[in-house]
């Protein structure tokens, strides 16, 4: 095959990376998944490295063609993971309970590292070292050892796709750009450093150091970086860190058929949040609203239902089903376990609201924005309104924007129960032209340009 500038040839043997990947249930394997199916679809002969996640995954990826020759390779736990387990448990044991707080305790974590204790320094050291990498340094040992297999038994790829997070999978993409002397293209679903973000136990001089020359190393050897949101963009390109040229904004997009309103059988109003509640993804603005709201009589208890489905049982460690019973709104609000896509599916297409949490999350747009997409329902943003999905929906009229405090989602709230009621369709067909250019597969077609034209 020729190489040099323009465009790769047609035929193309691709190699992607990514840590998730079908049927791995993480939101990050979707993106990676169909853009193979999307790059088989072209005729192109791909193979996937990924993270071995059990017998019955393996057997799932073995059998499905449409997503081409999956190589999972095993992550071995390490050694500080399993130990800490067993600390946790032999102290459960001696306090005569289980161990079930998964949280550090954040004062601490928190503690600064000016005066800091030897105690922490040590903690300090043993913890950012374990978390340099993403925590996953077996996996990315075994993936590069799998990678110098692959060359010695005369394998050639001419494209090398590497998907984050975790950022890792770039050091293996780095990796075999340099072996196969392929085309690079680097996938950034998140910023690959966000060390503002970073509690001080986490961090370390070297840490900070390992990770962000391997960032810098990862732009400038990549043919191409693919980002999902305008922010992310201007700021790689910004200072001359990367060529504006370079990157590429491709949105996450949706997946199927644009999905019908459910004719309603009651009056009942159904609001859902489908998902994980983590970081900075507080509820509490749209619990203490709807508390409110049902004081002063505008929501009527028999008449309402907002219903979480995921890992939404806690946040940060607070009880959320002790909060609701407390606050006399347990009759209010619902938590359920996740549930299957399909009965997810049936969920969504039957709710008039559907709440995405995104606070803390300027530069990011989450692959749940686009999902929502799919249905009639009203998706309601609680968000900062300067960050890039705030802009998103609000440019295209895709949704309800609140800030993240009390007031404004009540405000918010009271505004989109009024329009339910009186059937006047903020959710209505009208959008359907803008939604269908984010559908996956013409963000898809858009890649494949991408790829086409790296070199």
């Amino acid at each position: 095959m020729q190489r040099g500038k323009g465009p790769i040839q047609v035929s193309k043997k691709v190699l992607v990376v990514s840590y998730h990947f079908y049927p791995d249930q993480a939101v990050g394997a979707k993106r990676p998944t169909e853009l193979t199916k999307s790059m088989i679809e072209e005729g192109w002969d791909v193979e996937v490295i990924t993270k071995h996640i059990g017998k019955e995954a393996h057997e799932a990826r073995v059998s499905k063609d449409s997503i081409g020759q999956i190589y999972s390779i095993y992550q071995h736990p390490g050694i500080i993971d399993p130990l800490w387990a067993l600390v946790k448990r032999v102290r459960g044991h001696k306090k005569g309970k289980a161990q079930t707080a998964v949280n550090p305790e954040i004062d601490q974590a928190r503690e600064t590292q000016v005066g800091e204790t030897l105690r922490f320094r040590l903690k300090r050291y043993i913890i950012s070292t374990q978390a340099t990498l993403n925590a996953c340094k077996s996996w990315v040992l075994a993936s590069l050892l799998f990678l110098l297999y692959l060359k010695v038994s005369g394998r050639h790829y001419d494209v090398v796709v590497t998907s984050s997070p975790p950022s890792s999978s770039h050091l293996i993409g780095l990796t075999a750009k340099w072996l196969f002397k392929a085309t690079w293209i680097t996938d950034i679903r998140d910023p690959i450093n966000m060390w503002e973000e970073v509690l001080p136990v986490c961090k370390s001089r070297l840490r900070e150091k390992v990770e962000t020359d391997l960032e810098r190393k990862y732009y400038k050897k990549s043919d191409a970086l693919v980002v999902t949101s305008p922010s992310l963009k201007s700021e790689l390109c910004s200072e001359n860190r990367v060529d504006n040229n370079k990157v590429h904004l491709i949105y996450n997009g949706y997946d199927g058929e644009l999905k019908p309103k459910n004719k309603k059988n009651n009056n009942v109003i159904r609001m859902i949040y489908a998902g994980t509640l983590y970081l900075n993804r507080d509820p509490f603005p749209v619990f203490e609203a709807l508390k409110e709201l049902v004081a002063e009589s505008i929501i009527n208890e028999k008449l309402f239902i907002f219903e979480l489905f995921g890992n939404c049982k806690s946040w940060n460690g607070i009880n959320l089903e002790d909060w609701l019973n407390e606050n006399a709104i347990c009759n209010l609000v619902e938590i359920h376990e996740y549930i299957t896509g399909k009965e997810l599916e049936k969920k969504l297409e039957a709710a008039d609201i559907l709440l995405n949490l995104a606070q803390g999350q300027k530069k990011q747009i989450p692959a749940k924005t686009f999902e929502y997409l799919r249905f009639r329902a009203v998706q309601f943003l609680v968000s900062e309104p300067d960050s890039d999905i705030s802009i998103f929906l609000s440019s295209n009229k895709f949704g309800v924007v609140a800030q993240s405090t009390k007031e404004d989602v009540k405000e918010k709230l009271k505004t989109i129960l009024s329009e339910v009621r009186n059937q006047r369709g903020l959710a209505s067909e009208a959008g359907d032209d803008r939604k269908l250019l984010y559908a996956r597969a013409e963000q898809n077609k858009e890649y494949i340009s991408v790829i086409k034209n790296a070199g």
